[in-house]
Protein backbone atom coordinates (compact mmCIF):
# COMPACT_ATOMS: atom_id res chain seq x y z
CA UNK A 1 0.00 0.00 0.00
CA UNK A 2 1.33 3.44 -0.90
CA UNK A 3 1.00 6.29 1.56
CA UNK A 4 -1.14 8.23 -0.92
CA UNK A 5 -3.91 5.65 -0.44
CA UNK A 6 -4.61 7.42 2.86
CA UNK A 7 -5.79 10.52 0.97
CA UNK A 8 -9.45 11.46 1.02
CA UNK A 9 -11.40 10.57 -2.13
CA UNK A 10 -11.01 13.19 -4.89
CA UNK A 11 -8.24 14.95 -2.93
CA UNK A 12 -6.63 17.73 -5.01
CA UNK A 13 -4.14 20.51 -4.46
CA UNK A 14 -6.28 23.10 -2.69
CA UNK A 15 -3.71 25.81 -2.02
CA UNK A 16 -3.61 27.12 -5.54
CA UNK A 17 -4.87 27.10 -9.08
CA UNK A 18 -1.99 28.95 -10.79
CA UNK A 19 1.15 26.83 -10.95
CA UNK A 20 4.59 27.29 -12.52
CA UNK A 21 6.90 24.30 -12.94
CA UNK A 22 10.56 24.92 -13.69
CA UNK A 23 12.15 21.93 -15.37
CA UNK A 24 8.71 21.43 -16.86
CA UNK A 25 10.01 19.34 -19.74
CA UNK A 26 11.37 16.59 -17.46
CA UNK A 27 9.58 13.29 -16.87
CA UNK A 28 8.48 14.46 -13.42
CA UNK A 29 7.60 17.94 -14.70
CA UNK A 30 5.39 16.58 -17.47
CA UNK A 31 3.67 14.10 -15.17
CA UNK A 32 3.07 16.74 -12.49
CA UNK A 33 1.68 19.20 -15.04
CA UNK A 34 -0.72 16.59 -16.41
CA UNK A 35 -1.96 15.71 -12.93
CA UNK A 36 -2.45 19.35 -11.91
CA UNK A 37 -4.34 20.18 -15.10
CA UNK A 38 -6.55 17.16 -14.50
CA UNK A 39 -7.28 18.61 -11.05
CA UNK A 40 -8.32 21.93 -12.58
CA UNK A 41 -5.14 23.97 -12.08
CA UNK A 42 -3.73 26.40 -14.61
CA UNK A 43 -0.17 25.20 -15.20
CA UNK A 44 2.81 26.64 -17.05
CA UNK A 45 5.86 24.52 -17.81
CA UNK A 46 9.11 26.47 -17.85
CA UNK A 47 12.21 25.05 -19.49
CA UNK A 48 15.47 26.17 -21.08
CA UNK A 49 14.44 23.90 -23.98
CA UNK A 50 10.82 24.92 -24.36
CA UNK A 51 8.49 21.96 -25.10
CA UNK A 52 5.64 22.44 -27.53
CA UNK A 53 2.34 23.57 -26.09
CA UNK A 54 0.33 26.70 -25.27
CA UNK A 55 1.38 26.69 -21.61
CA UNK A 56 5.13 26.29 -22.17
CA UNK A 57 7.44 29.21 -21.52
CA UNK A 58 11.18 29.86 -21.84
CA UNK A 59 12.71 29.69 -18.37
CA UNK A 60 16.43 29.10 -18.10
CA UNK A 61 16.71 29.29 -14.31
CA UNK A 62 20.33 30.41 -14.56
CA UNK A 63 19.14 33.54 -16.37
CA UNK A 64 17.84 35.90 -13.67
CA UNK A 65 16.11 38.24 -16.13
CA UNK A 66 14.28 35.38 -17.83
CA UNK A 67 13.11 34.01 -14.50
CA UNK A 68 11.97 37.46 -13.43
CA UNK A 69 9.96 37.97 -16.63
CA UNK A 70 8.27 34.59 -16.28
CA UNK A 71 7.21 35.13 -12.67
CA UNK A 72 6.14 38.75 -13.19
CA UNK A 73 3.98 37.83 -16.18
CA UNK A 74 2.43 34.63 -14.78
CA UNK A 75 2.21 35.60 -11.10
CA UNK A 76 1.88 31.98 -9.94
CA UNK A 77 0.54 31.00 -6.55
CA UNK A 78 2.69 27.85 -6.47
CA UNK A 79 6.11 27.15 -7.96
CA UNK A 80 7.56 23.65 -8.25
CA UNK A 81 11.27 24.23 -8.81
CA UNK A 82 12.33 20.99 -10.53
CA UNK A 83 15.03 22.36 -12.83
CA UNK A 84 18.43 20.79 -12.15
CA UNK A 85 21.84 20.12 -13.66
CA UNK A 86 23.40 16.69 -13.20
CA UNK A 87 26.64 17.60 -14.93
CA UNK A 88 29.90 17.06 -12.99
CA UNK A 89 31.07 20.53 -14.05
CA UNK A 90 30.94 22.71 -10.92
CA UNK A 91 30.28 26.01 -12.67
CA UNK A 92 27.36 24.60 -14.65
CA UNK A 93 25.88 22.77 -11.68
CA UNK A 94 26.23 25.80 -9.42
CA UNK A 95 24.58 28.07 -12.00
CA UNK A 96 21.49 25.87 -12.27
CA UNK A 97 21.17 24.20 -8.87
CA UNK A 98 22.19 27.08 -6.60
CA UNK A 99 22.00 30.32 -8.54
CA UNK A 100 18.84 29.10 -10.28
CA UNK A 101 17.13 28.57 -6.92
CA UNK A 102 18.23 32.01 -5.75
CA UNK A 103 16.92 33.54 -8.98
CA UNK A 104 13.48 32.03 -8.33
CA UNK A 105 13.44 33.27 -4.73
CA UNK A 106 14.59 36.77 -5.76
CA UNK A 107 12.05 36.97 -8.60
CA UNK A 108 9.14 36.04 -6.34
CA UNK A 109 10.19 38.73 -3.87
CA UNK A 110 10.78 41.40 -6.52
CA UNK A 111 7.42 40.73 -8.19
CA UNK A 112 5.56 40.81 -4.88
CA UNK A 113 4.03 37.44 -5.69
CA UNK A 114 2.46 35.48 -2.84
CA UNK A 115 3.72 32.08 -3.96
CA UNK A 116 4.75 28.93 -2.17
CA UNK A 117 7.98 27.46 -3.58
CA UNK A 118 8.58 23.72 -3.52
CA UNK A 119 12.32 23.11 -3.98
CA UNK A 120 13.26 19.68 -5.33
CA UNK A 121 16.14 18.20 -3.35
CA UNK A 122 17.96 14.91 -3.79
CA UNK A 123 19.09 11.93 -1.75
CA UNK A 124 22.54 12.64 -3.26
CA UNK A 125 22.82 15.35 -0.59
CA UNK A 126 23.43 12.62 2.01
CA UNK A 127 26.58 11.29 0.31
CA UNK A 128 28.16 8.19 1.83
CA UNK A 129 25.70 6.25 3.97
CA UNK A 130 26.54 3.43 6.37
CA UNK A 131 24.07 0.54 6.29
CA UNK A 132 23.12 1.01 9.93
CA UNK A 133 22.05 4.64 9.29
CA UNK A 134 19.04 3.45 7.29
CA UNK A 135 16.30 4.41 7.00
CA UNK A 136 17.61 7.94 6.52
CA UNK A 137 15.80 10.77 8.29
CA UNK A 138 15.60 14.30 6.88
CA UNK A 139 17.76 15.74 9.68
CA UNK A 140 20.70 13.44 9.00
CA UNK A 141 23.92 15.38 8.37
CA UNK A 142 24.52 16.20 4.71
CA UNK A 143 27.91 14.93 3.50
CA UNK A 144 27.68 15.00 -0.31
CA UNK A 145 30.53 13.56 -2.36
CA UNK A 146 29.39 14.49 -5.89
CA UNK A 147 29.07 17.88 -7.58
CA UNK A 148 25.34 17.26 -7.99
CA UNK A 149 24.88 16.29 -4.34
CA UNK A 150 26.96 19.23 -3.14
CA UNK A 151 25.07 21.82 -5.17
CA UNK A 152 21.71 20.35 -4.19
CA UNK A 153 22.77 20.50 -0.52
CA UNK A 154 23.64 24.16 -1.02
CA UNK A 155 20.21 24.64 -2.60
CA UNK A 156 18.57 23.11 0.47
CA UNK A 157 20.55 25.32 2.86
CA UNK A 158 19.70 28.35 0.71
CA UNK A 159 16.02 27.38 0.89
CA UNK A 160 16.05 26.97 4.68
CA UNK A 161 17.79 30.35 5.02
CA UNK A 162 15.21 32.00 2.75
CA UNK A 163 12.35 30.43 4.72
CA UNK A 164 13.88 31.81 7.95
CA UNK A 165 13.85 35.24 6.27
CA UNK A 166 10.13 34.93 5.56
CA UNK A 167 9.84 33.21 2.18
CA UNK A 168 7.27 30.42 1.89
CA UNK A 169 9.51 27.50 0.90
CA UNK A 170 9.48 23.76 1.53
CA UNK A 171 12.04 21.21 0.30
CA UNK A 172 10.96 17.89 -1.24
CA UNK A 173 14.01 15.59 -1.17
CA UNK A 174 13.62 12.98 -3.91
CA UNK A 175 15.21 9.55 -3.74
CA UNK A 176 15.04 7.50 -6.98
CA UNK A 177 12.27 7.85 -9.54
CA UNK A 178 11.02 4.79 -11.43
CA UNK A 179 9.19 5.98 -14.54
CA UNK A 180 9.20 5.62 -18.33
CA UNK A 181 11.24 8.13 -20.29
CA UNK A 182 14.06 8.71 -17.80
CA UNK A 183 17.48 9.53 -19.32
CA UNK A 184 19.95 6.71 -19.90
CA UNK A 185 22.44 8.14 -17.41
CA UNK A 186 20.13 6.74 -14.72
CA UNK A 187 19.91 3.01 -14.01
CA UNK A 188 16.17 2.83 -14.68
CA UNK A 189 16.47 4.89 -17.85
CA UNK A 190 19.26 2.68 -19.20
CA UNK A 191 17.38 -0.51 -18.34
CA UNK A 192 14.13 0.73 -19.89
CA UNK A 193 15.93 1.70 -23.09
CA UNK A 194 17.76 -1.63 -23.36
CA UNK A 195 14.55 -3.61 -22.76
CA UNK A 196 12.86 -1.74 -25.61
CA UNK A 197 15.85 -2.44 -27.87
CA UNK A 198 15.69 -6.16 -27.03
CA UNK A 199 11.96 -6.24 -27.74
CA UNK A 200 12.61 -4.48 -31.06
CA UNK A 201 15.28 -7.01 -31.98
CA UNK A 202 18.07 -4.44 -31.92
CA UNK A 203 20.09 -6.15 -29.19
CA UNK A 204 20.32 -9.57 -27.52
CA UNK A 205 21.70 -8.75 -24.08
CA UNK A 206 21.00 -6.26 -21.33
CA UNK A 207 24.29 -4.92 -19.97
CA UNK A 208 24.48 -3.55 -16.44
CA UNK A 209 27.00 -2.98 -13.69
CA UNK A 210 26.91 -4.60 -10.26
CA UNK A 211 23.37 -5.30 -9.06
CA UNK A 212 23.92 -6.04 -5.38
CA UNK A 213 23.15 -2.56 -4.00
CA UNK A 214 19.66 -1.70 -2.73
CA UNK A 215 17.98 1.64 -3.27
CA UNK A 216 14.69 3.39 -2.60
CA UNK A 217 12.61 3.69 -5.79
CA UNK A 218 9.29 5.49 -6.02
CA UNK A 219 6.88 5.38 -8.95
CA UNK A 220 5.86 8.51 -10.84
CA UNK A 221 2.25 8.57 -9.61
CA UNK A 222 3.27 8.11 -5.98
CA UNK A 223 6.02 10.75 -6.27
CA UNK A 224 3.49 13.25 -7.63
CA UNK A 225 1.04 12.50 -4.81
CA UNK A 226 3.77 13.10 -2.25
CA UNK A 227 4.84 16.33 -3.94
CA UNK A 228 1.27 17.59 -3.82
CA UNK A 229 0.76 16.82 -0.15
CA UNK A 230 4.13 18.41 0.69
CA UNK A 231 3.12 21.49 -1.32
CA UNK A 232 -0.27 21.64 0.33
CA UNK A 233 0.56 20.80 3.93
CA UNK A 234 4.33 21.02 4.41
CA UNK A 235 5.66 23.35 7.08
CA UNK A 236 7.61 26.33 5.77
CA UNK A 237 11.36 25.75 5.97
CA UNK A 238 11.03 21.98 6.44
CA UNK A 239 12.45 19.11 4.40
CA UNK A 240 10.34 16.10 3.39
CA UNK A 241 11.33 12.88 1.66
CA UNK A 242 9.77 11.81 -1.63
CA UNK A 243 10.35 8.07 -1.57
CA UNK A 244 8.80 4.64 -1.07
CA UNK A 245 10.43 4.04 2.31
CA UNK A 246 11.41 0.54 1.15
CA UNK A 247 14.72 -0.72 -0.25
CA UNK A 248 14.83 -2.91 -3.34
CA UNK A 249 17.95 -4.49 -4.77
CA UNK A 250 18.94 -3.38 -8.25
CA UNK A 251 18.77 -7.05 -9.26
CA UNK A 252 15.18 -7.50 -8.06
CA UNK A 253 14.11 -4.25 -9.71
CA UNK A 254 15.65 -5.36 -13.00
CA UNK A 255 14.08 -8.82 -12.85
CA UNK A 256 10.67 -7.26 -12.22
CA UNK A 257 11.06 -5.05 -15.26
CA UNK A 258 12.11 -7.98 -17.42
CA UNK A 259 9.17 -10.08 -16.24
CA UNK A 260 6.76 -7.21 -16.99
CA UNK A 261 8.18 -7.08 -20.52
CA UNK A 262 7.91 -10.86 -20.95
CA UNK A 263 11.69 -11.36 -20.94
CA UNK A 264 13.84 -13.87 -19.08
CA UNK A 265 16.62 -12.91 -16.66
CA UNK A 266 19.00 -14.88 -18.88
CA UNK A 267 19.44 -11.76 -21.04
CA UNK A 268 21.26 -9.98 -18.18
CA UNK A 269 24.99 -9.49 -18.59
CA UNK A 270 26.41 -8.12 -15.36
CA UNK A 271 29.75 -6.37 -15.80
CA UNK A 272 32.29 -6.55 -13.00
CA UNK A 273 33.10 -3.18 -11.45
CA UNK A 274 36.80 -2.70 -10.79
CA UNK A 275 36.71 0.26 -8.40
CA UNK A 276 33.80 1.33 -6.22
CA UNK A 277 32.70 4.92 -6.71
CA UNK A 278 32.64 6.66 -3.35
CA UNK A 279 29.14 7.79 -2.50
CA UNK A 280 27.52 5.88 -5.36
CA UNK A 281 28.24 2.22 -4.69
CA UNK A 282 27.20 2.07 -1.04
CA UNK A 283 25.28 -1.15 -0.41
CA UNK A 284 22.03 0.20 1.07
CA UNK A 285 20.21 3.55 0.99
CA UNK A 286 16.53 4.11 1.70
CA UNK A 287 14.32 6.78 3.26
CA UNK A 288 12.36 7.20 6.43
CA UNK A 289 9.07 8.66 5.19
CA UNK A 290 7.35 9.17 8.55
CA UNK A 291 7.47 12.96 8.22
CA UNK A 292 5.89 12.85 4.77
CA UNK A 293 3.37 10.20 5.85
CA UNK A 294 2.25 12.41 8.75
CA UNK A 295 1.10 15.10 6.28
CA UNK A 296 -1.62 12.78 4.99
CA UNK A 297 -3.35 12.62 8.36
CA UNK A 298 -3.14 16.30 9.35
Amino acid sequence: MTISQNLPENWVLTLTKRVLISGGGSVLGRGLAERLRHDGCQVWQGSHAVPAGPFSIPMDVGDAEQVQRAIESLRPEMIFHLAASYEPDMEMAFNVNVRGAQNVIDAVAAAGVDARIVMMGSAAEYGVVAAEENPLVEDRCLTPVSVYGLTKAWQTMLSVKAAFEGHDIVVARMFNLDAPGLPSRLFVGSVNRQIQEILAGDRLELQVGALDAARDYVGLEEAIEQLLVIANRGVKGSVYHVASGRPISMRDLLVRKLEAAGLDAAVIRERAVGVARLGYDVPLVYADIARTRALYTE
